[in-house]
């Protein structure tokens, strides 16, 4: 996604080339490729058909799943027991930017609220101000501007006031945590602390 967003589109070809073509014979045996960030489900799954246009990278594509709807739609089917975790408490939830565009309802949310968690979802459609490697860079070039997008999303998680806030994405994590203050924590992680594979 950086060299992506970079312009770097012929480091970005390369990437993809070879993301493909080693993920390609799993693709082609019908083994799920899950990723647990959801910007590296968007690269599989809109990004490097887009770039390649070849009938390997759609067959990638069509084999790929982020974690959170992955474990959404195959929920029924896991051999789950509880494991008298901490589900209680509200907590404010944060839907990453690459999260959006592949699902009408983002699944993080759904998820937790099975497990018996007050989850709210944060009305907010812009982004955490991170922007991927943005945030990192110094000063003006990156993270004090970062901080000042970032600040409507922080003034809704203030007003909510939750216990703390969950997001799928690291780094969309790393910049909440900086705004607020507030543990942050990814979906998996409270899905870990109720539930356990047996």
């Amino acid at each position: 996604m950086p060299a992506f967003l970079y312009g770097e589109l012929e480091f970005l070809k390369k990437v993809a080339e070879f993301n493909v073509e080693s993920l390609l014979p799993y693709a082609q045996r019908g083994i799920p490729i899950v990723a647990s960030e959801p910007t590296a489900a968007f690269c599989l799954r809109e990004i490097y058909p887009e770039l390649l246009r070849t009938e390997e990278s759609r067959i990638v594509a069509g084999n790929s799943y982020e974690l959170l709807g992955f474990l959404r739609d195959h929920w029924d089917s896991l051999d789950l027991k509880t494991t008298g975790g901490k589900a209680g408490g509200k907590v404010a939830y944060h839907t990453p930017c690459h999260t959006r565009p592949m699902y009408h309802e983002p699944p993080g949310p759904d998820l937790l609220r099975r497990i018996g968690l007050d989850v709210e979802s944060l009305d907010f459609q812009g982004c955490c101000g991170i922007a991927g490697t943005y945030g990192f860079k110094k000063g003006l070039d990156g993270f004090d501007v970062s901080m000042a997008v970032g600040e409507e999303l922080f003034a809704k998680i203030r007003e909510m006031n939750p216990a703390y806030v969950v997001t799928d994405s690291s780094v969309c994590k790393l910049q909440i945590e900086q705004g607020v203050g507030l543990t942050v924590k990814h979906p998996l992680e409270v899905l870990a602390e109720n539930y356990g594979l047996t």
